[in-house]
């Protein structure tokens, strides 16, 4: 038998994603707002990872119908390749540069992946003392305003585990893993705990906004938005956004409310 993969992009750009494991390993391009399928059969596995300028990101990694007729699944912010057979094909991983979930059809229970990793760790980035920074700035890459575009796999650069569990642990396997006689750790363990049986799979890349630098004083409940997807096929997703507003810039009355239906049909 076999399921879909059903990739979403919910973010405001195309999104390409290698894959591999399914679809003859090649890539897919995904327009913003739009959904690929994949055919998954029943005992198959692979990886679906997104590119971010030309820069391999972070991997879902997938089994369809595997022990105890279960789906596992897990999505890697951070690990970079070497978690099994298949992600060990592919080459240059570098961790994380921006937001996917991976969880089952209109399941949320099983959801894997932090949808706002990316500001998470931006906010992290500039809130981190100078000692931090010295120690990672060989891994952590910014852009001209500072704010982080991509973040190195932590089997590369060890030093950064400990910084990236102070926003995403629970969330995301950020670890090494337990394998090669390590017991790994606890949160990264039960983030590759079983699916509930063998169903479709639904994949989501939402919107990741680089921001600049927010002035400490710019914690109001103004400088966000509140954003709800209804994707097709999929559950309503709730969340929150930063809005770009600068120190100094007028501020809005109140927070936004923006309500997207991205389904086939008419939604009270």
């Amino acid at each position: 038998m076999s399921r879909n993969i059903f990739v979403q992009n919910l973010s405001g750009h195309d999104q390409e994603l290698e894959v591999h494991g399914w679809n003859n390993d090649q890539n897919i391009f995904v327009s913003a707002y739009q959904t690929s399928t994949i055919s998954a059969p029943d005992g198959s596995s692979g990886a679906i990872i997104a590119l971010h300028d030309g820069h391999e990101g972070e991997p879902a990694e997938i089994t369809k119908n595997g022990f105890g007729g279960n789906d596992f699944f897990d999505l890697s912010n951070i690990v970079g390749a070497g978690g099994n057979t298949t992600v060990q094909q592919v080459n240059n991983i570098v961790g994380a540069g921006g937001n996917m979930t991976v969880q089952q059809v209109n399941n949320p229970a099983t959801r894997k992946g932090d949808p706002l990793f990316m500001q998470h760790l931006n906010d992290a980035w500039h809130q981190a003392d100078d000692g931090t920074r010295q120690s990672l700035q060989s891994c952590v890459h910014v852009d001209g305003n500072g704010d982080v575009t991509r973040i190195d796999a932590i089997k590369d650069f060890p030093q950064s585990e400990t910084f990236v569990r102070t926003f995403a642990d629970g969330k995301t396997y950020i670890g090494v893993g337990a394998w090669g006689g390590s017991p790994g750790n606890a949160n990264d363990n039960n983030q590759s705990s079983a699916g509930q049986g063998n169903t479709d799979i639904q994949l989501d890349s939402y919107l990741f906004r680089r921001l600049n630098r927010l002035h400490p004083s710019n914690t109001s409940p103004a400088s966000f938005l509140l954003l709800i997807s209804l994707a097709s096929r999929a559950t309503a997703s709730i969340i929150y956004i930063r809005k770009p507003i600068r120190h100094g810039a007028a501020q809005p009355a109140g927070p936004g409310v923006i309500l997207h239906n991205r389904t086939d049909h008419l939604q009270q």
